[in-house]
């Protein structure tokens, strides 16, 4: 069953060059999908496309068969938990344990893995610091958490690794399979060749080239 499906979907941000061409493209639920691509060709664009936050020149998009034309970020992010490429984009709480918390269920359950991955991450020391004074690896740490606590069936993750070190690359290999192998679904835009590698048993990869989505 398609997650995300990608129909005929056509955009460009001067009506002249385009970014996509009729492209047409379907995710499935559980699926682990990795799209690569150079600066420029379009990933981080597509992402915002598939959360709504941009609207294509033609075609559509639908996240769990609801057009993303017709809804609203936050009603597409009790769907998803996503993760913007510049993560100071989607902070929006004066600590970093309030930002965590935010949206997530207050239940023992949640709060149990939360409290395991704030440890796992190494992010202890940092719960009463206001988020936009960490470093870029500290705030991605953190906005990981968030996410990667929430009972969501689907994840967008926008260069999840581009400031995180090897350790904590790895960190985050292991909790998306764990997540993967439950039934979570993934998509993961990235250039990082470390974390790709990481993922090259597990991943279904794809590329964006010629203003579309093909087999890498």
């Amino acid at each position: 069953m398609s997650f995300i499906n990608i129909d005929d979907l056509s955009f460009s941000f001067d009506k002249v060059k385009p970014v996509f061409r009729n492209m047409s493209f379907r995710i499935e639920e559980s699926s682990m999908i990795v799209l690569l691509g150079e600066n420029g060709k379009g990933k981080t664009t597509l992402s915002r496309l598939i959360l709504g936050l941009l609207q294509p020149d033609s075609g559509n998009i639908f996240i769990n068969n609801i057009n993303v034309r017709n809804s609203k970020l936050h009603e597409i992010g009790k769907l998803v938990g996503y993760m913007f490429q510049d993560v100071t984009l989607q902070i929006i709480e004066n600590t970093v344990l309030a930002e965590i918390d935010f949206n997530l269920p207050q239940d023992g359950k949640t709060i149990e893995r939360r409290d395991y991955l704030i440890e796992l991450f190494r992010i202890n020391e940092l719960m009463d610091k206001f988020p936009l004074t960490l470093s870029r690896g500290e705030l991605q740490k953190a906005v990981l958490v968030s996410i990667l606590a929430t009972d969501r069936k689907f994840l967008i993750l926008d260069e999840p690794t581009s400031s995180l070190d090897i350790k904590t690359c790895e960190i985050l290999k292991e909790q998306l399979l764990i997540m993967n192998r439950k039934g979570t679904g993934m998509l993961v835009f990235t250039q990082d060749a470390f974390f790709k590698n990481l993922l090259e048993k597990e991943a279904e990869f794809y590329w964006i080239n010629d203003f579309n989505i093909k087999p890498y």
